[in-house]
């Protein structure tokens, strides 16, 4: 509804009057106010005429809005935060003992008009019994004997995990820097301690000493995942309970299982909100290895080799977001099972339409041709427009995902490593890595003998997965004849470079059509550059996508008007 000119103004004071009279605790505030370019939004929880529950009420001061959002009849927000760009609110949950965080982002572009966009669960867990926000960070403080301090988008803010923490605030000081006051107790003989930690500013030097610096490497792995989310798109990435994972697929139950990757098997499970979503939990529970026969060091091994999946994929899919890339929805770390929570993928893998599926939609040059640039241009994003770069390194028609609209896209970081060097530089420089990584058959040669890993390797396991495409054979199969082992690329790459891809193309799709025969030639030269012994001979994702994209076009174009042997002047 839209507001009289004085009713800024009477808002306000209406807002201060249920503060004053508010039974919510004085550490868990009533209002928030929110400032999105140049609009200030005013939030604030008020008694609800339907029940004895608290409505959320919302008003843009410069567009003159108020908006109402009426409580549910099984609960209400129990108190608010803002800062910039944002809402957060506690609310219901469905376990009594425990508190529920929801976050809102005002969108920049619209100016905020105090409607409340759709929101997503941050948090679920120990009651909080403060909460505080400020700039673009809000902290909540676990009540009980931990006194455990979680923040959200606040990356830079690190302290030590045995801290037992009384009362939190978050302002923003000198220079539209953020500070922190923390008032904790400690067990030293001066009793109460105020501390302060403030991040870095123009007047940091003038303000405070430097805080302490905790190396995050050392960090145990729940203090490491909070930070994790903290970064990229944070407010996307929920932290699951256990026993909601266990509800959604019966405890794990092998009925519930469609597939495996390497890190663990994956579920398809329906959550209490209605999202049916895919969960990828650890291979085996901490329990089982410590049992197993292998020896103290191999165990060991192997569990870092866990944490490292784990934490690698978390970190890079909370900051990533393409159409192309299978987005991650949350995460569970808890008794020790971890689990990823990822958007489920209606139409399984790529590997599945390829070699399992006796009936296939992708049984056609187009759709197979299609599928190939959605993946291209999800690995485009991660050498291109991921700052830093990001190397996959286990790119195969088993981590192509295909979802309800047949939209691929790319799966399973627990490989994917960063990369220091640009688009421009990586045939000449490389990414250190502890030993190569992969799958045989798609592993780049040059980085497996080598240990010389750039991005060109992402781009040779990509051309495996295109002669895939093309001849419909494994990365490595039996040869019809003699029965021995054979590479997809020593097959397929002598018959291109002949210039007969026809004998080479699978037998199980149609005849192409006059247009689809240049489109599939293309590809077959693509994708023996792709699988160039050199990777310096290599083309970039960013050809590869440009080259794709004119096959797709010319297979829906009238034919033909030739194409290049090759995209990149590369070719045999």
């Amino acid at each position: 509804m839209s507001l009289p000119n004085h009713s800024p103004l009477l808002l306000l004071l209406v807002l201060l009057f249920f503060l004053s009279i508010s039974t919510i605790s004085c550490h868990l505030s009533t209002i928030a106010i929110s400032h999105v370019s140049n609009n200030t939004i005013v939030c604030a929880l008020l008694p609800s005429h339907a029940n004895k529950h608290f409505d959320l009420n919302c008003t843009s001061i410069a567009k003159r809005v108020q908006r109402n959002y009426p409580s549910a009849n099984n609960g209400s927000y129990t108190a608010i935060a803002a800062g910039n760009g944002f809402l957060c609110a506690l609310g219901p949950t469905a376990f009594s003992d425990a508190s529920s965080m929801h976050w809102w982002e005002f969108k920049q572009e619209s100016g905020g008009n105090g409607s409340i966009p759709h929101s997503k669960r941050v948090y679920q867990g120990p009651p909080l019994v403060s909460l505080s926000a400020g700039d673009t960070h809000v902290c909540g403080l676990q009540g009980g004997a931990a006194r455990k301090l979680d923040c959200w988008r606040w990356p830079q803010l690190v302290f030590p995990k045995e801290l037992n923490f009384t009362d939190i605030a978050v302002a923003v000081g000198l220079a539209a820097t953020a500070i922190c006051f923390i008032v904790l107790r400690t067990y030293r003989n001066n009793g109460r301690v105020h501390d302060m930690v403030r991040l870095h500013g123009a007047a940091a030097a003038a303000v405070v000493p430097p805080p302490e610096v905790v190396e995050v490497s050392n960090l145990p792995i729940d203090r490491r995942l909070s930070l994790m989310i903290n970064q990229g798109h944070s407010s996307t990435i929920e932290e699951f309970p256990l026993a909601v994972l266990l509800a959604a697929t019966d405890n794990f139950s092998d009925d519930q299982k469609i597939g495996s990757g390497s890190f663990g098997s994956v579920y398809r499970a329906t959550l209490d909100d209605g999202r049916t979503v895919a969960i990828k939990r650890d291979k085996i529970s901490a329990a089982t290895a410590a049992a197993s026969s292998t020896s103290l060091a191999d165990r060991r091994r192997w569990d870092r080799d866990r944490e490292a999946a784990f934490l690698s994929e978390l970190a890079l899919l909370s900051r990533v977001n393409h159409k192309n890339l299978v987005r991650l929805l949350g995460f569970c770390s808890q008794a020790g099972e971890r689990a990823l929570v990822y958007e489920f993928m209606a139409n399984r893998t790529l590997h599945d339409h390829l070699h399992k599926l006796a009936a296939s939609p992708l049984a056609s040059w187009a759709a197979r041709l299609k599928v190939a640039l959605d993946a291209a241009r999800g690995i485009e994003y991660l050498h291109v427009y991921a700052v830093p770069p990001i190397i996959h390194r286990d790119i195969k028609p088993s981590n192509i995902l295909l979802d309800a609209t047949w939209t691929a896209k790319v799966a399973d970081f627990g490989l994917s490593i960063l990369s220091p060097s640009s688009p421009d530089d990586d045939d000449t420089r490389h990414v250190s890595s502890p030993r190569a990584a992969g799958t045989v058959g798609y592993m780049d040669p040059q980085y497996y003998r080598l240990q010389n890993l750039t991005a060109k390797s992402d781009v040779y396991s990509f051309g495996v997965v295109l002669l895939e495409l093309l001849t419909g054979n494994r990365a490595v199969h039996r040869n019809d004849e003699s029965g021995t082992p054979r590479n997809v690329v020593e097959y397929a790459v002598p018959h291109i470079a002949a210039d007969d891809v026809h004998r080479v193309m699978d037998r199980r799709l149609p005849p192409p059509t006059p247009s689809e025969i240049e489109a599939v030639a293309f590809v077959g030269y693509l994708a023996a550059d792709c699988v160039s012994p050199d990777g310096r001979d290599r083309p970039t994702m960013s050809e590869i996508v440009a080259g794709l994209e004119r096959a797709v076009a010319a297979c829906a174009a009238p034919p033909p008007s030739a194409l290049p042997r090759s995209a990149t002047a590369r070719s045999v």
